[in-house]
């Protein structure tokens, strides 16, 4: 009786050792399964750092072309208005020399009779016929 009992005790330690040795091996599946998925994050984290860190890069490119951009852009607005200032400028300078050449026609056309002189011969000093 002894040994039946002393044998059926191996049978269930038998049986035990399987089943934890079946439980051992689905642990050890998982745990595989879980290093693999790990690493393939890893890989994942990776790339994608390495990716943002050349986005980034883009960035900082991108910025500072804007940056150069709007500053052109703010030159050529002060040149066009610099620009537009003297062609005022020079407008009103041409309208103010224009009335000047226009008083001076003026005064020339009422001058004109004024300049005929003539010589003690009778003939003219200057005439439009000359």
């Amino acid at each position: 009786m002894e040994q039946k009992s002393m044998a059926d005790q191996i049978e269930k330690m038998g049986i035990k050792i399987e089943n934890q040795q079946k439980q051992f091996e689905e642990l050890q599946t998982q745990f595989n399964a879980k290093v693999e998925e790990c690493s393939d994050l890893s890989c994942k984290l990776e790339f994608t750092e390495t990716t943002l860190n050349q986005t980034n890069k883009v960035l900082a490119d991108t910025e500072e072309t804007l940056k150069k951009c709007q500053y052109a852009l703010m030159e050529r607005d002060f040149i066009i208005q610099e620009q537009k200032k003297v062609e005022n400028a020079l407008a009103h300078q041409a309208c103010v020399l224009r009335a000047d050449l226009e008083k001076s026609l003026q005064d020339n056309a009422s001058l004109f009779p004024k300049i005929v002189v003539t010589t003690g011969s009778g003939d003219d000093l200057w005439s439009p016929d000359k």
